[in-house]
C-alpha cells in the first residue's frame, strides 16, 4: 500500500519513494559525469591518411608485355613480378621451364621429384627467398607428396607446380598418368588450385603468393 487508511504516506511507501527518486537521480547524474567526461577524452576525428605505397602504385608504369603469350609466358612473368628465385625440379614441365628461363629465373634440375622438392624447401630455408619445385602429373607429382608434407609442417613459402592432363580426359583412366591431384594435397597446403582457364592464370598466381 501507499497509503494508510488516513491518507498519508506510510514509513515504508515513504522509504520506497526515496530510493527511487535517489537512484534515479544519481543515475541520471552518474551518466551525465560519464558523457561529459567521454566528451573530454574523445580526440578530434583524425584525417584519412593514404599510405605511400597506393600512390607508387599508381605511378609504376605497366611492364611492357609482348603478345601474343602462352600460359605458361603469363605465369612466368607472374613469377617474375613476385620475385621468384629458382624452380627447383625433376625435367618435365617444358614450357612452363623455358618461359621461366626467358624470364631470367635460374632452372636446377635433378633426377627425383621428392629430392628436388626438399631442395626447393631447404633452399627456402636458408636463403629466405622465394623458390618452386615441379613434377609432371601422375607419380611424379605423388613422388614429392612427402618433401610437400615436410615444406608444409615447417610453414615453408613453397610454390608447388604440377602439370595436369586435359579435362577431357578426366574420368577416362586414358594414359599412365591419370591421377586426381588437387585431393591430394588437402591438408598439406594453405591453396591449391587446377588451372583450365588461360585467361586467368595471372589471376591464380596471384592468389598462389598471398593465401
Amino acid at each position: 500500500m501507499d497509503s494508510d487508511q488516513s491518507g498519508k504516506d506510510s514509513p515504508v511507501s515513504s522509504r520506497r519513494r526515496f530510493m527511487t527518486t535517489t537512484l534515479v537521480g544519481a543515475t541520471g547524474g552518474l551518466m551525465a559525469t560519464e558523457a561529459a567526461a567521454c566528451q573530454e577524452t574523445l580526440p578530434d576525428n583524425p584525417p584519412i591518411v593514404v599510405p605511400k605505397e597506393f600512390q607508387l602504385a599508381a605511378d609504376t608504369p605497366f611492364p611492357k608485355i609482348d603478345f601474343p603469350m602462352t600460359g605458361a609466358d603469363v605465369f612466368a612473368a607472374a613469377c617474375k613480378t613476385e620475385g621468384i628465385s629458382a624452380l627447383l625440379c625433376c625435367p618435365g614441365n617444358y614450357k612452363v621451364m623455358h618461359a621461366l628461363v626467358a624470364q631470367g629465373i635460374p632452372v636446377y634440375s635433378g633426377r627425383n621429384e621428392l629430392a628436388m622438392c626438399a631442395a626447393a624447401d631447404a633452399f627456402i630455408r636458408v636463403s629466405g627467398e622465394i623458390a618452386a619445385t615441379s613434377g609432371t602429373e601422375g607419380p611424379g607429382f605423388t613422388t614429392m607428396i612427402c618433401s610437400i608434407a615436410t615444406a608444409h609442417a615447417a610453414r615453408t613459402p613453397l610454390l608447388v607446380l604440377a602439370s595436369n592432363t586435359s579435362v577431357k580426359d578426366d574420368d577416362t583412366e586414358a594414359g599412365i598418368q591419370a591421377g586426381y591431384q588437387q585431393p591430394t594435397t588437402v591438408g598439406l597446403r594453405k591453396y591449391g588450385k587446377r588451372l583450365i582457364t588461360p585467361q586467368r592464370v595471372h589471376e591464380y598466381a596471384g592468389y598462389a603468393f598471398r593465401e
